[in-house]
């Protein structure tokens, strides 16, 4: 698209564009942490290496091998993105061409068998 739509000058007054966002997000997953929970993560699911590089290793070092961030909530879903350019013939307003426009692109796309709803 950026070769396209970037350097590419219009001076045509017939030229309609547009852009259709699709977004889903299907689930939305968040840790719980309590120090119950924080206790049982410790017990059951640290594997011995990884508790010895916690306590004994350096700060700085467990950060370049490990990282300084722990996912605690993420999204699981996807997005989709189009771009329209038409050619209006006949004479109109911007906001008739902009119309017409609106309901060519709602008519190229469904929500048919991906359990998704419009926003």
């Amino acid at each position: 698209m950026t070769e396209i739509f970037s350097s590419t000058v219009t001076n045509n007054m017939q030229g309609v564009f547009g852009e259709l966002n699709i977004a889903i997000d299907q689930n939305v997953y968040e840790m719980q942490y309590s120090t119950n929970i924080r206790a049982k993560i410790m017990e059951n699911y640290l594997t011995t290496t990884f508790k010895d590089e916690l306590y004994n290793t350096p700060m700085s070092e467990f950060y370049n091998n490990y990282g300084a961030f722990v996912l605690k909530k993420f999204i699981t879903g996807g997005r989709a993105t189009a771009f329209y350019v038409g050619l209006y013939k006949q004479e109109a307003t911007t906001a008739v061409k902009e119309k017409a426009l609106d309901n060519e692109i709602s008519g190229s796309f469904s929500f048919k068998n991906v359990g998704a709803s419009e926003t």
